[in-house]
């Protein structure tokens, strides 16, 4: 027997377009409603953040948009960037979505492995205390970041996280 699957993880070159990021989210959920009609198998949502492509950060939710719009398709969440959350709210809300989808919810939990992504949301990395952003030099000898966008660099010496926001040249 055949399993169908398709990803979704709406990467797109503009994420900035508002109109079209609206227009590929809509898009997704059409796309799984289509899928569930014609007997296909499943759906995979992805999760990161601060990407510079749009990459969807949100897959419990966009499950929770799927799983209202289908009777059938599988909702895999591959991987759920459990570091990055509070893991109370994390069990909560898919013991919601578990419910409601009568239990075609499928989730695969992941560390990740953008050091940004740690860095955006204030969380240790997955080697400890610092994540691999880590400055190589003391918070006195930090200087302004020269790249646009928020960074966050670790201190090696005392562990202490600084962000930079600076605006584009």
């Amino acid at each position: 027997m055949a399993f169908t699957l398709i990803r979704i993880n709406h990467v797109h070159p503009d994420p900035v377009d508002g109109t079209e990021m609206s227009d590929r989210y809509r898009a997704a959920l059409d796309i799984a409603e289509f899928l569930d009609e014609r007997g296909l198998n499943a759906v995979q949502l992805d999760e990161h953040h601060v990407s510079s492509t749009g990459w969807s950060p949100t897959p419990m939710m966009t499950a929770g948009m799927i799983v209202s719009r289908t009777e059938h398709v599988l909702c895999l969440i591959g991987a759920l960037l459990l570091p990055l959350h509070d893991p109370i709210r994390v069990a909560e809300d898919l013991a919601v979505l578990d419910l409601v989808s009568k239990g075609r919810i499928v989730v695969t939990v992941g560390l990740g492995y953008r050091p940004v992504e740690y860095a955006a949301m204030a969380r240790n990395g997955p080697n400890g205390a610092a994540s691999s952003t880590r400055a190589s030099t003391s918070c006195s000898e930090r200087g302004p970041e020269s790249r646009s966008s928020t960074t966050a660099r670790w201190c090696r010496s005392c562990r202490s996280r600084s962000v930079n926001r600076t605006q584009p040249s």
